[in-house]
């Protein structure tokens, strides 16, 4: 794992619920909501680390400095979130973190999921649920002043997830997305995410009607159908059309537009042809 910065303290996603407004915060006067918002943002329980993922074959992470486009899109997170640090993630970093903190079927799970994108996803589950924090996708900008504490402060501060899609799947939570996201530490949502994976890549399993219903958005929308008891997606917090929204304001961009809208790394995989071809799984 690597920080921005020289400082060696860990880096972690946060993720929160966003719940509708109540009339009694709609009519507060602006010095008693700014005294309430300034209260909850100190309490969070979803440490103010931005994390990035850059799984290679190498296992290796990617020298940024040859990289412009990337510490372009990268900086915006830092800059337009003043406090937030980015920590960033390899694979040889992440192979390291499960065999130091869990049992062996966690990277038996890890190294099972040939495709890097599903080891990304995985691994996400598994550090935001042992640390907390944001998840961010390695070419997205953020396109708002001040966003991760905005989002904290709109409802409970232990958990945000945007739904994928809009109109019919924001009603049936077919797909929630993983490529933003924070949490608090011990996350249940997360903590069935993760063993939904581990079931999965067990059992080798072919039968969903998609490859993201193994680790992906897919699986999310699984799980998020039998919490909701325990937790809330806002129908104004969603994905479409490469851009993440929060009250119908795009907040994120998921591809920067320097950027190129594939894995353009050395040796990368396609996780539909790994599927389609039944190679998604190891062999043994």
């Amino acid at each position: 794992m690597r920080a921005l910065t020289k400082s060696s303290t860990p880096f972690v996603f946060i993720a929160i619920c966003i719940f509708p407004l109540k009339l009694a915060r709609v009519v507060a006067t602006p010095i008693a909501a700014k005294q309430r918002s300034r209260d909850s943002l100190d309490t969070a329980r979803i440490p103010r680390v931005i994390n990035k993922f850059f799984f290679q074959h190498s296992g290796e992470l990617v020298n940024l400095s040859s990289h412009e486009k990337w510490r372009e899109a990268h900086t915006t997170w830092t800059k337009r979130n003043p406090g937030y640090r980015l920590r960033y993630w390899s694979v040889d970093d992440a192979r390291l973190h499960l065999t130091s903190r869990h049992p062996p079927i966690y990277l038996r799970t890890f190294e099972c999921l040939r495709a890097y994108s599903n080891k990304a996803d995985f691994f996400r589950y598994v550090l935001l649920h042992d640390e907390g924090g944001w998840y961010s996708d390695w070419k997205q900008v953020c396109l708002k002043v001040g966003l991760l504490d905005s989002l904290m402060a709109t409802g409970k501060l232990d958990f945000f997830f945007f739904d994928e899609g809009a109109g019919v799947k924001l009603k049936n939570r077919s797909r929630v997305q993983n490529a933003f996201f924070g949490v608090e530490k011990n996350n249940l949502f997360l903590k069935r995410a993760i063993q939904r994976t581990i079931k999965n890549t067990k059992k080798k399993l072919y039968a969903y009607p998609t490859v993201l219903h193994v680790s992906g958005p897919g699986l999310l929308g699984n799980v998020y159908a039998h919490e909701q008891h325990r937790t809330n997606i806002s129908e104004d917090d969603y994905y479409f059309g490469n851009y993440f929204y929060h009250r119908n304001e795009r907040v994120v961009q998921h591809k920067c537009d320097a950027c190129t809208k594939n894995q353009d790394w050395a040796h990368g995989n396609n996780y539909n042809t790994l599927w389609n071809r039944k190679k998604f799984y190891c062999e043994k």
